[in-house]
């Protein structure tokens, strides 16, 4: 999306991550903690938060992506998602 990432999977597909907002981070971590973890150290703290895929439900996974997607994406792609969503 413009060259800005918002999630990343690991080669072997253990695990990815969502470039979460702080807020958001707390939030999705708090609820599946066995699920997601702020990523260690700097990154953790810019919102980068690390997705244990063997343990997450594909519901989980996601919301994170979709939170993560739309702090990146254009205001008019905010329309159409919630548009798709009514379908």
């Amino acid at each position: 999306m413009g060259g800005r990432i918002f999630a990343t999977l690991w080669p072997d597909g253990s695990w990815g991550m969502a470039k979460l907002a702080l807020e958001a981070q707390a939030d999705i971590c708090a609820d599946e903690p066995e699920v997601f973890q702020p990523w260690p150290g700097g990154w953790g703290k810019l919102g980068c938060t690390r997705i244990t895929l063997k343990k997450a439900p594909i519901a989980s996974v996601r919301r994170a992506l979709t939170v993560a997607w739309l702090r990146i994406a254009p205001r008019r792609l905010h329309a159409q998602l919630k548009g798709s969503h009514r379908k």
